[in-house]
C-alpha cells in the first residue's frame, strides 16, 4: 500500500535500526478496555504492561488522566493545551524532538496521542506501525528498566483545525459539504464514574482519522476532528482545502 503521507508512520526496521537516536522520545499510549462490572467497557492504564516489558528508551503516556481534561466528567476531553505542553515537556519532549507513538493492542491509542502533538503544533510525531505487537514478533528488543526524562521545555500553539467543539457540530449540521460520522463504543466508564455512554468515541475515531490521513488517494483532503470539550469526540469533517 502506498501512502500519501507515509512521513506518519515508523516501520520496526527503522526504529530499531536508530534505538539509540538522542533526538527521539519513544512514547508508550497504550490503554486497555475493560468488561465494566455492570454494563460495557472500562478504561484502565496501560502502565501495569507497560512496567513488564516495553521497546527500550520509552516512556510511558498516561492517556486516561494526565493527558486528559478530568474536570468534565467525560473520558478522554481535550484538556488545555498548557496542560498538554506541560506533559510533553515533563516527558523529555522538547521543540526539535522526534516522537514515536505506539501502543500495545490498538492502534487507537497511540494516533490518539499523535492527533494530540499535532493539536500543539508538533508536527514530528510519527506512528510505529503495526505497534508494539510488530516490534516483539519481529524479535526486537524488550526492556524493563525505565529512566525518567530530563524535563525538557516545550512550546505549544493549539491548531483549532485539528478540533471543534459543540458550536462547530451544530454548525455543520445540515451543512452539504461536510460528513459527520459517528463512531462509538456502546458503554464506556472511567476509573472513579459511572458509565458513560460516549465513552470511546475519540480514541477509535483517532485511529480511523489517522489511517484516512495517511492511506487517502487525494492530497486535498483535510480531516477535521469534532473533539467537544464538554462532549465526547462525535466524528469528523473531511473538507477539501
Amino acid at each position: 500500500m502506498s501512502y500519501v503521507h507515509p512521513e506518519y508512520l515508523i516501520s520496526v526496521q527503522e526504529l530499531a535500526g536508530d534505538i539509540d537516536n538522542s533526538g527521539r522520545r519513544i512514547l508508550d499510549a497504550t490503554v486497555f478496555l475493560t468488561p465494566a462490572p455492570t454494563a460495557g467497557y472500562r478504561a484502565e492504564s496501560g502502565q501495569g504492561k507497560f512496567d513488564e516489558g516495553h521497546i527500550p528508551g520509552a516512556v510511558f503516556l498516561d492517556l486516561i488522566r494526565a493527558a486528559s481534561d478530568t474536570s468534565t466528567g467525560l473520558g478522554f476531553s481535550l484538556p488545555p493545551v498548557a496542560q498538554l505542553a506541560g506533559l510533553f515537556g515533563s516527558l523529555g519532549i522538547g521543540d526539535d524532538t522526534e516522537v514515536v507513538l505506539y501502543s500495545t493492542g490498538h492502534m487507537m491509542w497511540a494516533t490518539r496521542a499523535w492527533w494530540l502533538f499535532h493539536y500543539c503544533g508538533h508536527a514530528n510525531a510519527r506512528v510505529l506501525d503495526g505497534g508494539f505487537r510488530a516490534w516483539r514478533d519481529a524479535g526486537q528488543p524488550i526492556s524493563t528498566e525505565t529512566t525518567a526524562p530530563a524535563p525538557q521545555s516545550f512550546r505549544a500553539q493549539a491548531n483549532p483545525n485539528l478540533f471543534v467543539d459543540k458550536d462547530g457540530v451544530l454548525a455543520a449540521i445540515g451543512d452539504s459539504a461536510t460528513c459527520t460520522v459517528k463512531t462509538r463504543y456502546r458503554r464506556m466508564s472511567m476509573p472513579g464514574r459511572a458509565s458513560s455512554p460516549t465513552g470511546g468515541a475519540g480514541t477509535s475515531r483517532a485511529a480511523s482519522i489517522f489511517t484516512s490521513t495517511i492511506c487517502s488517494t487525494t492530497a486535498t483532503s483535510r480531516m477535521r476532528m469534532h473533539c467537544a470539550r464538554r462532549l465526547m469526540p462525535r466524528g469528523y469533517l473531511p473538507r477539501p482545502k
